[in-house]
């Protein structure tokens, strides 16, 4: 009977602490762009625990728990790239904690900072995330190329690959879906398939509870990923990853009102609960427009942001 009333009390807390993601607040802020040094400094109130994330001109705050957290401010130098070098983040004051939870070198250019306060009311925080350089193109996945540093070098790459570019390509791509370190995926010709056209190739990997994955790439002859599965992963009846990215492509040419050879999209880390994150890139009366989608298990627009 103790036993019981224990679990039971363990069950109760567990559903007062935890807060769905998909319940939680959330507040967009357009980053104020003054020009000058490559850093973007952020201001919030926070009262419990949210999450700061910047991408491009914009900023997006999360309340994970606690009251309401509020904007004061987003002031950057310059527009957050896409593939930012020499990045750093510092968390400049606040009582509670700071923490970078994505790195934007390996989301598309996506900084998230998690806050935690540890005391009742209100408190401010400030941090800085800084770089020195780079550029806004996603590089290895989706419907464009790895190489390139701009919208027509990433379309298109008609020099070809060889076999051990297509591996990289394929090994970068696990690595950045799954969080996962690139040393430590496995990718070798695929035992089936293959062709004239696309390397066909397979991998296998440890995700992060030390689980044995496996998935196939499919990389075009100029570089492009043209197909990527992983097996399992605990998720039932979830859509596969080329169909989240289909998903996210439809969902841009609709709303933006363009056609799909003006729409580019690629894998952002997988966040580990079944949803997928697309980064997407859009051309539109000659300007480049980006943003990301949220899609679920199911195949769902559960967020888009642009």
């Amino acid at each position: 009977m103790k036993k019981m009333k224990k679990a039971v009390r363990f069950l109760v807390m567990a559903a007062t602490l935890y807060v769905p993601a998909a319940h939680a607040q959330i507040e967009r802020f357009r980053a104020n762009i003054r020009g000058g040094e490559n850093k973007c400094t952020f201001e919030v109130r926070v009262d419990g625990i949210a999450e700061v994330e910047i991408h491009g001109d914009y900023g997006v705050l999360h309340t994970i728990q606690g009251a309401p957290a509020q904007w004061v401010r987003l002031d950057c130098g310059n527009r957050f790239p896409n593939n930012p070098n020499d990045f750093r983040f510092k968390g400049v004051d606040g009582r509670g904690s700071q923490t970078l939870v994505r790195d934007p070198r390996g989301s598309g250019g996506v900084a998230v900072i998690r806050i935690e306060d540890p005391r009742g009311g209100t408190e401010g925080y400030t941090g800085d995330i800084l770089w020195s350089g780079g550029d806004s193109h996603w590089g290895g996945g989706g419907n464009w190329s790895s190489g390139g540093s701009g919208w027509d070098d990433g379309w298109s790459n008609n020099s070809g690959i060889d076999y051990k570019e297509a591996v990289r390509v394929c090994r970068n791509q696990v690595s950045r879906v799954r969080n996962v370190d690139p040393n430590g995926v496995s990718v070798r010709r695929a035992s089936q398939g293959g062709g004239a056209t696309d390397y066909d190739l397979e991998f296998t990997f440890r995700d992060r509870w030390n689980n044995t994955e496996s998935g196939r790439c499919s990389v075009s002859r100029s570089g492009r990923l043209t197909n990527f599965n992983i097996s399992g992963g605990g998720f039932n009846d979830r859509i596969s990853p080329n169909q989240a990215l289909t998903v996210c492509e439809k969902e841009v040419e609709r709303r933006l009102s363009v056609g799909n050879q003006d729409v580019r999209v690629q894998h952002g880390t997988d966040p580990g609960n079944g949803n997928y994150i697309i980064n997407w890139q859009a051309r539109r009366n000659n300007q480049v427009r980006s943003g990301q989608c949220l899609v679920s298990p199911t195949g769902n627009i559960a967020d888009f942001r642009k």
